[in-house]
């Protein structure tokens, strides 16, 4: 069949009253848009458009006041409805109209459904489409570049006929290779997701429905793990044969990691609920044990072959307290409050569960100063600071595994360690510096500056989110502290951890920053806590920090006579804890009474009979508690003194 034959429309302008007459117009205008006639001013404009095609009626309302400012008139010639026509374009000033008619081809929304033999073969028409392609390819190609994600249309057999832009940035995979082979594309999934990959293919390739499938890939590149979100469309055949898939690949990697943690801190929070209500019962049995131990102990004489087992007994359930109270504070999910410690202390108490979680080959030495290094942090989030470094230097161990635990006092100004540049950082106030060492595989010179970012690890699939060091750089900065790591492939890794000296001024803070916010006449209750052992794990500190109390702990009397004399505020209360032979320093009290006016003075002796205490330690404190009290007895028996003692 023969092309039907199309006007051979050509741009030109009229003038139109109000009412839609014409009175002016360009020359030739009649030629230049078909018109029958040749003469057009003073003619209504909707009668000469509808003398050259009368199908444009219900097209060109007859209130001339209703036509839209753009219409497009699309050509109809015998059975052909062309994909072009005749655009108007209205522009209305004052009294005058000025319409511009021009040859067009259809809206691009419809255009896409038309035929070669629909479309004029004239210059101006093929230029007008020619241009039309090239805008959607080049918005096309836009948007492909910008999108946050990647396209692709992939054969049955996983190899794929196209590979949009930026696979490579998001995956470090050249596309090359998975073009050709479907097995190469199987491959770069990581072997622990390749199963449930391939049964959700399996299993959702029957129809045409839209899967989403996630799954996991190793950048080769930066080692780290992307989670990818695959949202794909199975092409099938009228007959249901499987023809391929198109779909788009996403990164999801931060929101799969961020629900994966959630997932944990609800857990956690489970975790915590259930353990709160066995922490104390079991804590009640490991006193009963310690008490019974300690009893049966002092009644046999030294040389006893008994004796050695029962003091190894009470020594052990006196540690498993302390173990379980470890454990408890690293399940919680929030950090704990900030309070004073001594570095070496919290170090020292962290050594059970390192070696809990090395193996049992792995040496563990430590060196520490033996001296007070008082520090102002939350200790919670230490103790978990100290464990992801453990826990990294467990998997880089292998054989004759040996961690060095080193801590030193650092002078203001004093060298403390090397950045990754290889300049030596110093200290900017007095501070203690605490190096973690393993023997282990170490880390590549061209990695270690990324250790610190989050989602980056090394380990393999489900062994790590790349969070720990992420945290740990996280904790040092909000301590005001700072941080440094050294590492040589196949000799090991250091880490260094330099920690600012408190100078006892953060009372202020926690009054001005206590939340939620206090009434300005209500001050936090300070008890400074002293024995010779740590006792920030036993269940009345726990007590009392549930309280909101402000703990400050010290083994050593002359910390607590600094304090005493530097802090801006004294503590309300002074407790001693007596454990073992201990006994009070009378004349520190009676120092302390004189220089510290309004604090009182308690004294508590777990696990011994009051009977057996000095007097001198019993007559020189404000209250002597009883040794077989609880930990809400002890609590009560404190309120009581300082309520006594208009303590605020």
């Amino acid at each position: 069949m023969e092309q039907a034959t199309f006007p051979n429309f050509k741009t030109c302008q009229f003038v139109l009253s109000k009412d839609g007459t014409i009175v002016g117009s360009s020359p030739d205008s009649a030629s230049r848009i078909s018109s029958p006639r040749v003469e057009l001013d003073g003619r209504k404009f909707r009668d000469v458009l509808l003398e050259i095609e009368s199908s444009w009626t219900d097209l060109l309302p007859e209130d001339f006041s209703r036509w839209p400012g753009e219409i497009f008139l699309p050509w109809k010639n015998a059975d052909i409805n062309y994909a072009a026509g005749l655009s108007l374009v209205l522009l209305r000033a004052d009294d005058r109209i000025f319409a511009t008619a021009s040859p067009a081809l259809l809206p691009g929304n419809t255009i896409e459904q038309a035929s070669l033999r629909e479309l004029p073969h004239d210059a101006a028409t093929v230029g007008q489409l020619f241009l039309r392609l090239r805008t959607a390819e080049s918005r096309l190609n836009n948007y492909l570049h910008n999108f946050p994600g990647v396209f692709f249309s992939q054969r049955p057999d996983f190899s794929f006929s196209y590979v949009g832009p930026g696979f490579m940035g998001l995956t470090g995979v050249d596309p090359r290779p998975i073009l050709h082979s479907g097995g190469q594309f199987i491959d770069i999934i990581i072997k622990a997701d390749q199963p449930t990959f391939l049964r959700e293919i399996e299993r959702n390739s029957i129809s045409s429905d839209t899967i989403s499938i996630t799954y996991r890939v190793r950048n080769p590149a930066t080692k780290s793990i992307v989670y990818l979100m695959d949202v794909r469309t199975p092409r099938l055949s009228p007959g249901g044969l499987l023809l391929g898939y198109e779909g788009v690949w996403l990164d999801v990697t931060r929101q799969s990691i961020a629900e994966a943690r959630l997932s944990r801190s609800a857990w956690k929070e489970n975790l915590a609920t259930i353990t709160s209500g066995l922490i104390h019962d079991f804590s009640n049995v490991m006193a009963g044990i310690f008490s019974l131990s300690e009893l049966y102990a002092s009644t046999l004489e030294k040389d006893h072959p008994w004796r050695k087992g029962m003091t190894q007994i009470m020594e052990s359930s006196r540690q498993a307290r302390k173990l379980v109270r470890r454990i408890i504070d690293l399940s919680r999910e929030e950090a704990g409050r900030k309070n004073y410690f001594n570095v070496e202390t919290l170090l020292a108490d962290q050594i059970d569960l390192i070696k809990a979680v090395m193996s049992k080959q792995t040496k563990i030495e430590t060196e520490f100063t033996g001296e007070e290094l008082p520090v102002y942090i939350d200790d919670v989030s230490f103790r978990q600071t100290i464990l992801n470094l453990a826990i990294n230097s467990r998997d880089a161990i292998e054989k004759n595994g040996l961690i060095r635990i080193k801590v030193r006092r650092a002078k203001k100004d004093e060298p403390l360690f090397p950045d990754v540049t290889g300049q030596i950082s110093t200290a900017p106030e007095d501070g203690g510096l605490n190096e973690f060492s393993d023997n282990g595989c170490g880390i590549p010179d061209e990695l270690l500056p990324r250790i610190w970012e989050p989602f980056f690890t090394t380990k393999e699939a489900g062994k790590g989110s790349g969070f720990g060091l992420y945290n740990v750089r996280l904790f040092i900065e909000q301590s005001k502290g700072r941080i440094a790591v050294t590492s040589a492939v196949g000799k090991g890794t250091t880490f260094y951890i330099y920690l600012p000296l408190t100078d006892f001024n953060e009372t202020i803070e926690i009054d001005e920053t206590d939340k939620p916010r206090k009434e300005k006449n209500e001050r936090r209750i300070i008890v400074a806590i002293l024995s010779s052992v740590d006792v920030s794990g036993f269940d009345l500190a726990q007590r009392m920090r549930e309280k909101k109390w402000e703990l400050i702990f010290f083994k050593r009397p002359e910390a607590l006579r600094r304090y005493i004399r530097e802090a801006p505020r004294r503590p309300d209360l002074l407790l001693s804890i007596l454990l073992g032979a201990d006994v009070v320093d009378c004349a520190m009290i009676k120092d302390l009474r004189e220089t510290a006016g309004g604090m009182k003075f308690a004294l508590y002796a777990p696990n011994r009979n009051s009977d057996e205490l000095p007097h001198e330690s019993t007559a020189c404190m404000d209250a002597s508690i009883e040794d077989h009290a609880s930990p809400e007895a002890v609590l009560r028996k404190i309120e009581e003194l300082m309520i006594a003692g208009n303590a605020k």
